[in-house]
């Protein structure tokens, strides 16, 4: 897909792997969009269904208080809402990219028809506003190192009062799994 951002035109591609997805970004200038097609073509896709089964699982998990319950979410992710303000836990092989990251989540949401901006590195997180459906919210992005992986989470609520409490739980509650130990499922709604 063509995105238009401020610095000109995005291209990106996401192609499925087993059940992993590869993401190809890149702008420019034209040349740039004719490059799209030979960078995708040049993926070779080996699946390893011994990694694929991992998909899915997060080697993190928080502690939530009552009225927290999870909604349905793409395998490798988890999304928790109370109704008002919502957590996003998305797995990743590494430590992303400090200084990257920024503008790779801000395309990412763009080219979900989705607005976010993030500010600079604050202490242990990125703040970050989004407008979701129309209505801003106050929020923030953590990548979280556990066991050699990364969890990226993500939080958004009413205002940035409540998005800064958010975080608050999440340091406090939030803890990456032990090696072999299994999560307790997360909250389903109406319990």
């Amino acid at each position: 897909d063509d995105l238009q951002t401020p610095k000109g035109a995005m291209y990106v591609t996401v192609v499925g792997c087993g059940s992993r997805r590869i993401i190809v970004m890149n702008g420019g200038d034209s040349s740039m969009k004719k490059l799209q097609p030979r960078m995708v073509a040049s993926i070779e896709c080996h699946p390893d269904a011994t990694k694929d089964t991992a998909v899915g699982t997060l080697p993190w998990m928080v502690e939530l208080p009552a009225g927290w319950f999870q909604v349905p979410s793409q395998a490798g992710q988890v999304q928790l809402t109370n109704g008002d303000d919502a957590l996003l836990a998305r797995g990743l092989d590494k430590m992303p990219d400090r200084a990257a990251l920024p503008n790779l989540l801000q395309s990412l949401f763009a080219a979900a028809g989705q607005q976010m901006t993030i500010g600079a590195w604050a202490g242990d997180r990125f703040p970050a506003q989004a407008t979701f459906d129309g209505k801003p919210y106050g929020g923030w992005v953590m990548p979280i190192e556990c066991r050699g992986q990364a969890v990226l989470v993500m939080g958004f609520a009413v205002d940035d009062a409540a998005a800064d409490k958010l975080a608050q739980l999440v340091k406090t509650k939030g803890r990456c799994l032990a090696a072999g130990e299994v999560a307790p499922p997360w909250p389903q709604p109406g319990r």
